[in-house]
């Protein structure tokens, strides 16, 4: 009886689930504030009809269309057709229309382009629906001043202006400038002093393909002055294949390598005790192990010191420390 009803339980449950798993895909329509708007749930629409309208108008997207599809108007959408349509069209030739203030600069951009940035393309989006109503009467009245037909020249391009503050101080104007160029070309020249500034900005501004490429540079220029930076930087933006690298990286040069440099000062402290227990870690010896941990300790307690000390120098400082005479500086 016992098995029957263990059996009969899970049946039920699977069938709950499979119930709430068609409720869950099933397309509903909710009712949402005081003017009682249809909207969409979040998984498969991100606005309600009204916005929906107003971005179909700025974006020439036939409205009944939409609706049969809503989820293709997600910005990851925009996003990622608009970066396989410009990758290969180069620079756009065309005046700038869309004005970026931030870090005490304006920096002149295009729409197309600015789709491949998240954060950008959804400034660029609320800008132009914000103006979209304004604009069409400003078109009204140029219409009526200009019949069809007499308009000698083209208006001038409607400049959208959006801002953005930054507050991560590794964002410098030379790293936000590398990585706006990215939008523009493939191939921008990077290096080991501005990348850590480049990955800041290709986070802020949702530029994943930016932020990868800065992910790889960083992979492959491991070394002893740049594990540090390069560590926190996963640790800081959460991105498990750096950290990973770095702790796989510093198992097998920790011995050999940094710990016959003074960037052995540098290692943090949770990373060397990850890389500890780790069982990648490359040793000659536990001597060699044990001298590599006495020179870390010792470089930790006298910060002034910039050179290497020789291993007689560190035996006689902790001597000393265990004898009472002398204090760390």
């Amino acid at each position: 009886m016992k098995m029957l009803n263990s059996v009969s339980g899970s049946f039920r449950k699977k069938a709950g689930d499979s119930r709430s798993r068609e409720c869950r895909t099933r397309l509903e329509r909710r009712i949402v504030g005081a003017t009682n708007r249809w909207r969409f749930p979040q998984d498969h629409f991100c606005g309600d009809l009204l916005a929906l309208s107003q971005m179909c108008n700025v974006l020439n997207v036939d409205l009944d269309e939409a609706l049969k599809n809503p989820d293709r108007l997600c910005i990851s959408k925009f996003q990622k057709l608009f970066s396989e349509n410009i990758m290969n069209s180069g620079t756009q030739s065309g005046e700038a229309d869309v004005i970026l203030e931030c870090l005490g600069f304006k920096w002149e951009l295009h729409h197309p382009q600015i789709f491949q940035s998240g954060t950008l393309a959804k400034l660029y989006l609320t800008a132009l629906i914000q103006n979209m109503k304004s604009s069409q009467r400003e078109l009204d009245k140029v219409q009526k001043a200009h019949p069809s037909g007499k308009i000698k020249k083209r208006s001038p391009v409607k400049k959208i202006i959006i801002s953005m503050r930054i507050n991560d101080p590794a964002v410098t104007r030379v790293a936000f400038a590398l990585a706006l160029k990215n939008l523009y070309m493939k191939e921008v020249e990077m290096t080991v002093d501005n990348v850590l500034g480049v990955l800041a900005s290709a986070h802020i501004l949702q530029f994943n393909r930016l932020f990868q490429k800065c992910v790889n540079m960083m992979m492959n220029r491991l070394a002893p002055s740049t594990i540090k930076n390069f560590y926190l930087a996963g640790c800081k933006y959460e991105e498990e294949q750096l950290t990973m690298a770095c702790e796989k990286w510093l198992a097998m040069n920790l011995v050999p390598l940094v710990g016959t440099q003074i960037h052995l000062r540098q290692i943090p402290e949770p990373l060397l005790y990850k890389v500890l227990k780790s069982p990648r870690l490359f040793t000659f010896s536990e001597f060699h192990l044990l001298k590599t941990l006495l020179m870390w300790v010792y470089l930790q307690m006298n910060c002034k010191v910039q050179m290497v000390p020789i291993h007689e120098t560190i035996l006689a400082f902790f001597n000393r420390q265990g004898s009472g005479g002398v204090e760390a500086h």
